[in-house]
């Protein structure tokens, strides 16, 4: 790689087999930057080379295009995401200025979700307290230790542990799982949950379906039938 040491880093010629050439540049290139430092003149580029003795990331303008060259050991750099990440950082996040976008409109909940909120405030404003538990489990939990036999269900094809292979279905079995784990605790224990779960659909694109779910459970020594019935009644009205 060749060039006019007082004049602009430009390629003026790429020795064939040179790691210049390995690494992609091409006659004409201009040099930017390497690393985090700014390339003015041609004897910039040839101290940071000399001093270096590691791998460089180069910067290079080609066509009016930047051309960004990536050193093997940044394997944390997978597309374009990254290399304008990379670009922020060197600018310093400190000088961007927020700017509103330009839309006729505003964001705001989910019809559903606005639901959902109001059904958590009932059910806190009658003692219960909300747990959320993962959406995956073992057919141990949903199915046998709730005597339920179901083989339609979504399973992990790899799953990282044998106790989370199967997507819920139903949010109950894991409130009972709840209660199991912390039977030790004084009663009385109200506990729900609102959340997602997925069922197998034949007409879906994916053939799943994910749809919201509520579960509640009392365990008292005085509770009784009439009791869950009612916040149940009351529920459905909302």
């Amino acid at each position: 790689m060749l060039g006019n040491n007082y004049l602009g880093a430009t390629i003026g010629k790429v020795i064939k087999n040179s790691p210049a050439q390995k690494a992609g540049l091409m006659v004409n290139d201009e040099i930017i930057r390497i690393n985090n430092t700014t390339i003015k003149i041609w004897n910039d580029l040839s101290k940071i080379i000399k001093k270096s003795k590691t791998n460089l990331k180069v910067y290079v303008k080609r066509d009016n295009k930047i051309k960004v060259f990536i050193p093997a050991y940044r394997v944390d750099v997978f597309g374009e995401i990254d290399i304008a990440e990379e670009v922020a950082i060197a600018y310093g996040y400190n000088k961007f200025s927020g700017e509103y976008p330009a839309i006729g409109t505003i964001g705001e909940l989910n019809p559903l979700e606005k639901k959902c909120d109001f059904i958590r405030d009932i059910m806190v404003g009658f003692g219960f307290y909300e747990v959320i538990n993962l959406m995956l489990s073992n057919d141990e939990v949903l199915f046998k230790k709730m005597r339920i036999e179901d083989d339609d269900y979504i399973e992990v094809l790899k799953p990282a542990s044998i106790e989370h292979r199967i997507v819920r279905k139903s949010i109950l079995p894991l409130i009972m799982e709840t209660l199991s784990i912390n039977k030790h605790k004084e009663l009385p224990q109200k506990i729900f949950e609102i959340g997602d779960c997925v069922v197998i659909d034949e007409n879906s694109e994916t053939r799943a379906k994910t749809i919201k779910k509520i579960a509640g459970v009392i365990v008292d020594n005085e509770t009784n039938f009439n009791e869950i019935k009612s916040y149940v009644g009351i529920v459905k009205r909302t």
